[in-house]
This record gives structure tokens, C-alpha cells and sequence, in this order.
């Protein structure tokens, strides 16, 4: 796709429009960041089962369509939140992005609410690569999500 339009913005995307480096050799120390698939029905156990087993400094979530994720699997990812791990919300449609347009528990909006950063159109895997290198930079979402919005 040239671009995209929809009620929050214009965007084109004729030549590759995220150049931006970020600082990193072979003593940048890469975060463990892990990527979880939202689906019709998660529970969020895996998200909880990640707190629990610790090491986790980052999770990135594949959501659905806009970047939403079933209301249980929002209450997971607040618990990951409330213990400081950054979490990027991304989506499973191939040439989509995140889009924060309904305000209801789970949507891409209420995530943002809690520090979620949105991964635009970024692939989960591309987000996880961005969310490993910012994390060496910063763990404030406000910052992180200056790294997704370029």
C-alpha cells in the first residue's frame, strides 16, 4: 500500500519512512523480550506466567484487527504495567497498524491508557527488535513510544 487514511491521520508509505539508528555494539545489552499472540478467548496466562517466572523485560502483543486484545488478556498486560515491564501493542494483519479508535477495555486506546506504547504498522517481530534496542536507551513509554512513532 502508498498509504493509508482513516479518521486519525493521512499517512504514506511510498519509500521506507522508519531510518532512524539507535546506538548498539557488541556491549549493548539486549533486553529479553518475548511476543504474545492475542487471540479470541486468551486469558492472559502467558503474560502472568512471564511475571511469574521473571527475566521478562519486555513483552510485545500481537493483538487483534486495531492492536485490541480480549478484556482478561487486558487485565494481564495491567499487571505486567503495574510491575513496570514495557509492553508494545502490535497487530496480527499483515498491512495494517495499531489504531487507537474505540475506547472500550482492550482496545488499542485503553492499553495506551496504561503505558502501553502502539507499534504503528511494525510487525511484532520488527516491534520486538525496536523495543530490545530502545530499552537500552530508555524504559519511560513516553520515550519508547517517540521510538515507534518515527
Amino acid at each position: 500500500a502508498l498509504g493509508v487514511v482513516d479518521v486519525q491521520a493521512v499517512r504514506f508509505y511510498p519509500t521506507p519512512s522508519r531510518r532512524q539508528t539507535l546506538a548498539a555494539d557488541l556491549k549493548t545489552d539486549l533486553r529479553r523480550i518475548e511476543i504474545v499472540t492475542s487471540y479470541a478467548g486468551a486469558d492472559g496466562r502467558v503474560i502472568r506466567s512471564l511475571i511469574r517466572d521473571g527475566g521478562t523485560e519486555g513483552i510485545v502483543v500481537t493483538g487483534l484487527g486495531l492492536g485490541g486484545v480480549p478484556e482478561a488478556m487486558f487485565d494481564a498486560i495491567q499487571e505486567a504495567r503495574a510491575k513496570g515491564i514495557p509492553v508494545v501493542v502490535g497487530t496480527r494483519v499483515p498491512t495494517g497498524r495499531v489504531f487507537p479508535l474505540s475506547a472500550t477495555k482492550g482496545s488499542a486506546l485503553s492499553l495506551k491508557a496504561i503505558g502501553c506504547v502502539l507499534a504503528d504498522n511494525l510487525s511484532p517481530q520488527k516491534a520486538r527488535i525496536l523495543l530490545m534496542l530502545a530499552l537500552a536507551q530508555s524504559r519511560d513509554s513516553e520515550v519508547l513510544q517517540k521510538y515507534f512513532d518515527q
